[in-house]
């Protein structure tokens, strides 16, 4: 109790009540305050248990706060700390280490020793979190980024986020990056938040950095949230949890997938509009109980798409192959490059888009889709489009592409039946509907206006008038081929007579009559106005008359005969075809004709030993499919043959197929390197329907570079013959020897090959060639050099 001199209060025991205060009194119990403990390292050497490396000469307490700023210090046993503060240097845990409250990391954390921060893990600039694989750090009351971490690095160690992190872009930065590194993992646990947050659209990254060993791996079972960052998680990502794109970008998976690292969502993904969310990898798989609901979508890689999709702006395929067997809704500009789009939902599947655009693509359907496409549908000389007739297409009449805008068709058409022969047909089949008032632009190549199309034994006519007059369908008619003349005279003599028709008996010593008109020269030429048959045929003729000769009317038997003599056609539009590797079937075709006169009958088409018979058109064409899918990669023969028939006589010609495997780029072309610096090339060889039949058995091998002016293509093949001449290459380091790709196996194998981009090499876009063991054609991928 105090009291103050010269105090105006009244002493105690006469003060009024109301001015007096209440006294309360509070039982405290029993604590002891934190003490700050730092690391001085004044003993001279790293051990924790020495008391003189710390300030106050006493080794941290489990009601302590240690603050480590430089140095490397060694905890060899399992501790307890109320904080940690590591703002530089190292700290190295043997054994399991905790934290009461806070961690904080600056510097380097290391060691086998799993970690425990009960509250807030603080990751600054620089901040390196290491240990082997399976140790890990659990921050059960969240993690913080702040915006000046610009580079952080995660070493073998797992990252477990128990509640709330927020990695927090800077308004002034570019750019910051999580490095992972030897199979380090982040385990984003069920219930818990992961949010990638920017103002200014900074990139936020997780990059996977090891070339050899262990991808690393982000597990998502809570959610993975971007708001307004550039973010993206170039690693293995496995989503049973939801990822949710508020604004800005993300890109899942590394664009330098290892062996085995395939990707995996079973949850929910959505992005609101104005977003752009990319998956990138080699495997990805969307499970059953997967869906995409976004805006704009990007795929590279083998992608399964069992779950629902829709994109309401864009889809986007470069390279690799993407397949939908569950339920699509919308597809947005629809934009197939190098790659193949294949549609295979059990039942039926009414998608839309606002455009379809091919571009060296395909886009296949097993029938059971129905594309609703309200813009405009093209494709390029290089793509394809491969359809199925199904009983419901053939059946309903329904269109299984409709299109409002402009029509555009170049490249293949590729139909086949699938498992639904036999077909009831109630009428033509319209393969795509065209709702404007615009023809087709351009015809699928081969297949002009009529032609005959055989598909699984049925024979259709390809017409791009039928429908309403602007639709592309099949239809089926009967096939009658009329007798074949021969030897025609495109310039006849002009005849004075009347030509007559055939005359009966015919004489026995003839194969059939020829009536004639007989000319005006005297009788020594004899002319008709339209092909004969070959034979030999006795000659009549009847005579107009003149101002000196009285007409003629009777048919006069000229006494003599005439042969016509069998011709050998020759056939055209034959010669070496190109497929990629695993294709499943291939259409031969070709023309056999004399002029403008056209053989009947039937040509043999022979692949190595396999035989068809096909019918000859009446237009002279054929062609004849073959299933192609078992060949092995390399020149297979081919052949065709022609029998004869009554005016023409037999023929043959050869061609060739070569079988070629599909190169899938796995390298980032985009990326501008300098003259002198390494660049890893890695390639995988895949099949058609995107198997990988990349194998230790064989062989790449490295031929040369080539400037190139043609930026579009970034990958393809070409005949040796055809390649000029190139600018040696060699590999950094002697790492490939005889410039061999080195393969690299495991579940998902592929091939690399370090080059050496050679000093003073002027900016611009280069081919690097390569030859594949067995494969009739060289490839090519492109490179760019700044």
């Amino acid at each position: 109790l105090w009291k103050k001199r010269s105090s105006r209060r009244q002493p105690r025991p006469n003060r009024p009540r109301q001015f007096r205060r209440t006294l309360l009194l509070e039982q405290l119990e029993d604590r002891t305050a934190p003490a700050l403990v730092t690391w001085t390292g004044l003993a001279g050497d790293s051990n924790w248990d020495t008391a003189a490396n710390w300030s106050g000469n006493a080794a941290p307490t489990s009601s302590d706060d240690v603050q480590i700023s430089n140095s490397s210090v060694t905890l060899d046993h399992a501790a307890t700390v109320n904080s940690l503060f590591l703002s530089g240097g190292s700290l190295s845990i043997a054994q399991d280490f905790s934290t009461t409250t806070d961690l904080t990391l600056g510097g380097k954390l290391t060691g086998p020793g799993n970690i425990s921060v009960n509250g807030l893990f603080t990751w600054l600039n620089g901040g390196d979190l290491q240990g082997p694989q399976g140790s890990s750090l659990t921050a059960e009351g969240g993690i913080s980024i702040p915006g000046s971490a610009l580079s952080l690095t995660l070493d073998g160690r797992t990252l477990n986020n128990v509640a709330s992190a927020v990695w927090q872009g800077s308004p002034s930065a570019a750019s910051a990056t999580m490095a992972t590194l030897n199979g380090a993992v982040i385990n984003n646990q069920a219930g818990a938040s992961f949010l990638l947050q920017s103002s200014s659209g900074e990139q936020l990254s997780f990059q996977d950095q090891t070339w050899n060993g262990a991808e690393g791996t982000f597990n998502n079972a809570g959610l993975l949230e971007v708001q307004g960052a550039n973010a993206g998680v170039g690693m293995q990502v496995i989503s049973s949890g939801a990822i949710c794109l508020d604004s800005g970008s993300l890109g899942l998976g590394d664009d330098y997938p290892k062996a085995g690292a395939d990707q995996t969502y079973s949850g929910s993904i959505w992005a609101a509009p104005n977003t752009s969310l990319a998956f990138n990898g080699y495997n990805i798989d969307f499970t059953s109980s997967a869906s995409v609901d976004a805006a704009a979508v990007a795929f590279s890689g083998y992608v399964t798409f069992e779950g629902s999709y829709s994109a309401s702006q864009q889809t986007s395929l470069q390279g690799g192959y993407v397949t939908f067997s569950g339920p699509v809704t919308n597809l947005g500009v629809l934009k197939v490059n190098q790659a193949t789009l294949t549609f295979a939902t059990p039942g039926l599947d009414q998608v839309k888009a606002s455009s379809v655009v091919l571009s060296r693509g395909v886009l296949s359907s097993n029938g059971n889709l129905q594309l609703n496409d309200s813009g405009a549908y093209s494709q390029d000389a290089s793509s394809a489009l491969n359809l199925e007739l199904t009983q419901n297409n053939a059946a309903a009449g329904d269109a299984q592409i409709t299109v409002a805008g402009l029509v555009s068709l170049a490249g293949y058409l590729h139909l086949n039946l699938g498992s639904q022969s036999p077909l009831v047909l109630a009428g033509p089949i319209t393969l795509i509907n065209n709702q404007g008032t615009s023809p087709v632009n351009g015809t699928f190549s081969g297949d002009s206006e009529g032609s005959l199309v055989s598909v699984g034994g049925y024979y259709f006519f390809l017409s791009y008038v039928g429908g309403d007059g602007n639709d592309v369908v099949l239809s089926q008619e009967q096939i009658t081929v009329t007798g074949v003349k021969v030897n025609y005279d495109s310039n006849p003599h002009p005849a004075s007579g009347t030509a007559l028709g055939a005359e009966s008996p015919t004489p026995a010593n003839l194969t059939s009559e020829l009536h004639l008109a007989y000319s005006t020269d005297g009788g020594k030429t004899f002319s008709r106005n339209s092909p004969v048959n070959a034979g030999t045929y006795e000659v009549y003729y009847t005579f107009d008359g003149d101002s000196n000769h009285y007409s003629i009317p009777t048919e006069t038997d000229s006494h003599q005969a005439v042969v016509i003599g069998k011709v050998t056609p020759t056939f055209s539009a034959v010669g070496t075809t190109i497929i990629t590797d695993g294709t499943p079937s291939l259409k031969l075709s070709g023309t056999i004709s004399y002029g403008s006169l056209i053989p009947t009958g039937s040509v043999t088409v022979t692949v190595d030993s396999v035989i068809q018979m096909v019918p000859i058109a009446p237009d002279g064409s054929f062609s004849a499919t073959f299933a192609t899918k078992s060949l092995n990669v390399g020149t297979h023969s081919v052949s065709f043959s022609y029998g004869g028939d009554q005016n023409f006589t037999g023929a043959t010609t050869s061609g060739s197929l070569d079988d070629t495997y599909a190169v899938l780029v796995m390298f980032d072309q985009g990326h501008a390197k300098h003259a002198g610096s390494t660049l890893p090339i890695q390639i995988a060889l895949g099949t058609v329907g995107g198997q990988d039949v990349s194998s230790s058995g064989v062989t790449v091998t490295a031929l040369g570079i080539a400037a190139t002016t043609d930026t579009t293509d970034t990958v393809g093949a070409i005949d040796p013959s055809a390649i000029g001449t190139l600018t040696p290459v060699q590999a950094a380091g002697g790492s490939n020897p005889n410039n061999v790709f080195r393969f690299q196996g495991g579940a998902n194998p592929f091939y690399m090959y370090n080059l050496k981009i050679p000093q003073g090499l002027a900016a611009g876009t280069y081919r690097l060639y390569f030859s594949i063991t067995s494969d009739p054609l060289d490839h090519w991928v492109t490179f760019t050099v700044d």
